[in-house]
């Protein structure tokens, strides 16, 4: 590309990271836009922005455009107030240009290729096209006029990576769900996945990176389920950094309690079966090197107090996790007592006991005829029963009815102390 930016001087201050509203002026008074357009986005005049696009060379598309001709990213960067009418002028005589990027150059920042804000935003270190300028400065009325666009048929870069001028330490190529996911807005998310961005495991890694709301998170959980998205387990070869199985366990290790509970239950509901006896979810007890959720919960103890640990481990029990499930001939019980989690390993041990009772009273001997009879989703296959078999299932019924009142019970506690726990860390 050789059209250049206009040379800007050094911060006086000799301050080199620069605020987000410092790094729009500048980008904005440097772009090399012909004066009598650049005065008509800037003045917000719907006539004179007409006036002045009359007098300009036809655009010939391309995928990364001219600093001396980004128009429309001009009008994103001036806001909304003052560039949404702008931009929707421009985008209805220059949609071809509504998916051209431009690359993002150094501008001073100690973070190179930084665009806006300082290195603390990231990812703010790409150029893009001018969808990936409004979702990163949270325009949401600009970013829906640009779906509107969209649905069209004319190119917004939706689904597009970023383009910087040259590879840099830090610099990474993102699309615009990725930005507002970076954000944890939700909003914009919506407004993303609503008009067909791809949820990919880059977003679900960054939103589970994002308290202390995870809200993005909370909502690829409804909406994209990851486990549609992402491996099952790690492949041998590592090449598959995020799956399923370590998004379960690192959400038991680090993330809080309604982290937990929202995974869980959106992946039950998600599954389209509300039998009773199908209470279980195997992400329950799905391993991840070689660790079930809940021998991981007592073997990074580290990372939580005991009352967090035992809300999650409460949580994972109610969806099934096998408290006798063991890693090197130890259970979570084993592990947890020898970390000196006292609290969680008298939790567990009470749950031994009271499956031990409750296993005694239906008159299955250690549970095998339970682990015979589910499916790998938990539920009881339904054929091939004798009568007294059938006996035994029912009087296991009722008694997990009971348990079940008892849970639903619970787990308003739960979500009590889940609030409480979210309100100390936003604190």
């Amino acid at each position: 590309m050789e059209s250049t930016l206009s040379p800007l001087p050094p911060r006086a201050d000799g301050v080199n990271d620069l605020t987000l509203e410092e790094s729009i002026q500048r980008w904005i008074a440097a772009l090399p836009i012909q004066s009598s357009v650049k005065e008509a986005i800037l003045s917000g005049d719907d006539d004179q922005v007409r006036v002045s696009l009359k007098k300009l060379k036809k655009h010939v598309h391309e995928e990364v455009v001219a600093y001396e001709s980004a128009y429309l990213h001009l009008a994103v960067l001036v806001g909304e107030t003052r560039g949404l009418k702008a931009l929707s002028i421009l985008a209805s005589e220059m949609p071809d240009m509504l998916g051209c990027h431009i690359c993002a150059p150094a501008f001073g920042n100690s973070c190179p290729g930084q665009l806006l804000g300082s290195k603390q935003d990231w990812p703010t270190c790409e150029g893009g096209a001018p969808l990936h300028f409004a979702v990163q400065m949270q325009q949401y009325g600009m970013v829906e006029l640009l779906l509107e666009h969209a649905k069209r048929g004319h190119g917004i870069g939706l689904n597009d990576k970023s383009f910087y001028t040259a590879h840099h330490d830090g610099l990474m190529k993102v699309r615009p769900l990725l930005l507002a996911v970076n954000h944890d807005d939700l909003r914009m998310a919506q407004l993303l996945v609503g008009a067909g961005a791809e949820v990919d495991a880059a977003v679900i890694g960054i939103a589970m990176q994002r308290p202390p709301d995870y809200a993005c998170a909370k909502f690829i959980f409804e909406h994209s389920q990851p486990w549609g998205i992402l491996p099952w387990k790690h492949d041998c070869t590592g090449a598959t950094p995020l799956s399923t199985a370590s998004l379960i366990q690192q959400t038991c290790i680090r993330g809080p309690p309604h982290m937990l509970a929202a995974l869980l239950s959106a992946y039950q509901r998600s599954s389209g079966d509300a039998e009773l006896l199908c209470r279980v979810s195997p992400l329950a007890n799905l391993e991840h090197d070689s660790m079930a959720p809940l021998i991981a919960l007592a073997y990074h103890h580290h990372f939580q107090d005991e009352d967090t640990a035992v809300s999650k481990a409460r949580l994972l029990l109610r969806w099934g996790a096998d408290v006798d499930m063991k890693r090197l001939g130890k259970t979570a019980q084993m592990i947890a007592a020898e970390n000196m989690k006292h609290e969680l390993a008298a939790f567990l041990g009470s749950q031994r006991e009271t499956k031990d009772t409750d296993e005694h009273r239906v008159g299955l001997p250690g549970g095998q005829s339970s682990d015979r009879s589910r499916s790998p989703h938990g539920c009881r296959d339904g054929g091939g029963k004798d009568e007294a078999q059938m006996r035994v299932d029912a009087e296991l019924a009722l008694l997990l009815q009971a348990q079940i009142q008892h849970e639903e019970e619970q787990l308003v506690a739960d979500e009590v102390l889940a609030r409480r726990l979210q309100a100390e860390e936003n604190q």
